[in-house]
């Protein structure tokens, strides 16, 4: 699909000359934006970024219209680059779907490399000179406990978390969609109706696509994860109903096994369980003979849960 990306800052009356030419150009969809471009909160560019997927090309009218710095370019167009989209622009007449434009980009991203150093140096020795002079490094206002300065200190730290999960989105988010359809889904008349998974079983496929890649990106814990997609439904960017509970798992025989024992003899300690189910020669849910009470608590704690035993 040809997507196109228009915005105007909130100064601007219309966004229309954009909307012409990137018809012209032959995108099928245009994401809208009236919002200053200073502004890394941009709910449509994130929107159109996440819902990217291989063989996409991303149109702009020129390269102001899509990033703040040439470094925030860079960024952006790797998240692009990164879901196996192109991206495009018309007034600089480039198209990284090209060797040309390829290497353009290598130019640039060896002159926001040099930037970021200078950036590094021009900070290192202002911190000396300052230290030089007695001053302490850092924002007063912060150390002031300015609630204005910790206003923004925090609404950056948001940006920046918001920009470290949506770089990775291209591999843990169509994995959540398919594992966690939301009534939408459902009420499409799906040939497959997709079954509701558990975090537990989410949690694995992601770390599996994270685990291919290179270089290779850290594990997720599953508090990591419900975090991202708590900030993907907030932005807008998934469903509400994403985050709706799985379907409770049918009893297996072996919890409604240990709970027989328990109901039978209440007085039965995890131990007793333990060594009767060795007797009886049922292995363990990882195919082991050999019972500990930890694995029979757990069936315990379970059959609890699902209302075959009393609390």
């Amino acid at each position: 699909m040809i997507v196109g990306y228009a915005r105007v800052s909130t100064e601007d009356q219309t966004n229309a000359a954009q909307i012409d030419q990137l018809t012209a150009a032959g995108c099928e969809r245009i994401f809208e934006e009236k919002i200053s471009g200073a502004k890394r909160q941009r709910p449509r560019l994130d929107r159109m970024l996440a819902g990217l997927s291989t063989g996409d090309l991303v149109i702009v009218s020129k390269f102001d219209r899509l990033a703040r710095s040439l470094i925030d370019l860079l960024n952006i167009v790797d998240t692009i680059r990164e879901a196996g989209a192109d991206f495009r622009s018309l007034a600089e007449e480039i198209n990284t779907a090209t060797p040309s434009g390829r290497l353009q980009f290598h130019v640039f991203g060896a002159l926001a490399e040099f930037e970021r150093e200078r950036i590094s140096e021009r900070t290192k020795e202002g911190i000396a000179a300052a230290k030089r002079r007695g001053r302490l490094p850092g924002n007063p206002a912060l150390r002031a406990r300015d609630p204005v300065a910790i206003a923004e200190l925090q609404t950056r730290r948001a940006e920046a978390y918001f920009d470290a999960i949506n770089a990775s989105a291209h591999l843990w988010l169509p994995i959540v969609k398919s594992c966690r359809p939301t009534e939408n889904d459902k009420l499409a008349a799906l040939p497959l109706q997709r079954p509701t998974l558990p975090w537990s079983q989410v949690l694995p496929r992601i770390n599996s696509a994270f685990a291919g890649q290179v270089p290779p990106l850290p594990r997720w814990t599953e508090r990591r994860l419900l975090r991202a997609v708590h900030r993907f439904v907030e932005d807008g960017l998934l469903h509400a109903d994403t985050l709706a509970s799985a379907p409770a798992r049918p009893a297996s025989g072996l919890v409604r096994t240990v709970a027989a024992m328990k109901r039978s003899n209440p007085r039965m300690r995890l131990c007793d369980i333990a060594n009767e189910l060795e007797a009886l020669g049922i292995a363990t849910p990882r195919g082991h003979s050999k019972w500990s009470t930890g694995s029979v608590g757990n069936l315990v704690r379970r059959a609890k849960r699902e209302g075959l035993l009393k609390g």
